[in-house]
């Protein structure tokens, strides 16, 4: 873990472990990504993984919809 990273996330959640997979994806050079316990243990590691569809607001329900294809994938 010693180094210098290109950047580093802070929790490893559904959206912290996301974001580094696609950065590294992307290429981004050396990323850390940094948890307090263990991955996916707060709220959402708890969910019963329901992918919910209606959302009031624009970039919401657009993201969700981005995320469906990826689950189809």
């Amino acid at each position: 873990m010693a180094g210098t990273y290109d950047v580093i996330v802070v929790g490893a959640g559904i959206i912290g472990s996301s974001t580094a997979y696609h950065l590294k994806k992307l290429g981004v050079g050396r990323v850390l990504l940094v948890e307090r316990d263990q991955p996916a243990s707060g709220g959402t590691g708890k969910s019963a993984a329901a992918v919910r569809q209606n959302y009031s607001t624009p970039l919401m329900a657009r993201l969700v919809l981005d995320s469906i294809q990826k689950f189809k994938a």
